[in-house]
């Protein structure tokens, strides 16, 4: 058959719609994309240092507008941290909490996850570790034995210049066991481990925590940025990262107090004035949480300084004579 002028516009025509579709075929999915971007975003919010005011409120301000972000949809919360002070691990703690109510949570540690920042992140829906992670766990709360209280004419009761040595005691004692039961609550199912052992606050390598269930998985952060993805129903995704300023010592956020007030452990600067506090750290970790140039009363009562840390606990205690505990 002869093809005329009007056949061949007509087939060329045909061609040009069969090329079209199939163009469409494989842009349609790129075009979708553009144009309507991420099924959502996953937020990996840092929480590194030791815990002290500061970084409770950063956390707790990220984790707020998380929850309060329609279009974030999970949260990788990133440890590294030795503890801090009990109070604002514990406020971390209720801010995990109430986020993995609304959304996929799983925190992760490459060395330190231990003490105040183990209680911090136990909530959250699964823990990853890394292999060598150096310290993940130390469930418990540090302190000095109280030295006793002394009269004096300017105290408006027998208990405001400090607690008495017993009480002061009881008190460490009543904080450890609030942090042993919060751990229970979150993690008892598993944790492999009875309520004792769990109580010597001891300190697990990142293969050991997934053992004995303080962690749950080994992994990184980009592991646990796609499981929240994956939780989450997210085919696409974008990640935002929450990064936190750099901060000084532990100590620049915490009231001073009178040199001759008593409490569980206390720090002596030159000046003079001691800033008190009930640390929930990794006793490993003093150094890092109060620096260098202070110096703390011990376990045992008796003062030590920076170097003297670092030194084996039975050598410490077989030169003052003191509890090497």
């Amino acid at each position: 058959m002869v093809v005329g002028p009007d056949s061949s516009r007509r087939n060329r025509l045909v061609l040009v719609a069969i090329l079209a579709i199939g163009a469409g075929v494989i842009l349609t999915p790129q075009v979708y994309s553009a144009v309507t971007g991420p099924d959502g975003t996953v937020a990996v919010v840092e929480l590194s240092g030791t815990i002290d005011e500061p970084t409770a409120q950063f956390v707790e301000a990220q984790l707020r507008d998380a929850r309060h972000n329609d279009s974030i949809k999970g949260v990788v919360l990133d440890v590294e941290s030795g503890g801090g002070l009990p109070g604002q691990s514990e406020r971390i703690y209720a801010a995990v909490e109430r986020t993995s109510e609304r959304m996929p949570v799983i925190a992760t540690v490459d060395t330190l996850g231990a003490s105040g920042a183990y209680l911090s992140m136990v909530p959250a829906d699964e823990i990853y570790v890394a292999p060598s992670a150096q310290a993940i766990g130390s469930v418990g709360v540090t302190g000095a034995a109280p030295r006793p209280l002394s009269p004096s004419a300017g105290d408006t009761g027998p208990n405001k210049g400090g607690l008495h040595p017993d009480e002061a005691r009881e008190d460490r004692e009543v904080l450890a066991e609030l942090f042993v039961e919060s751990v229970l609550t979150q993690r008892g199912d598993e944790i492999e481990l009875n309520r004792t052992e769990i109580s010597r606050a001891k300190i697990y390598l990142g293969t050991e925590a997934v053992d004995n269930g303080f962690a749950d998985k080994l992994g990184f952060v980009d592991d646990a940025i796609a499981d929240v993805a994956d939780r989450a129903g997210l085919d696409t995704y974008a990640v935002e990262t929450h990064e936190m300023e750099q901060q000084g010592s532990l100590l620049g956020s915490l009231p001073i107090g009178d040199a001759d007030s008593d409490a569980v452990v206390t720090v002596r600067t030159d000046d003079g004035l001691d800033r008190q506090l009930v640390l929930a750290v990794a006793p490993q970790f003093l150094d890092r949480a109060v620096g260098d140039d202070v110096e703390i009363v011990s376990h045992s009562g008796t003062t030590a300084t920076a170097d003297e840390r670092r030194r084996p606990a039975g050598e410490r205690a077989s030169d003052t004579g003191g509890d090497a505990e």
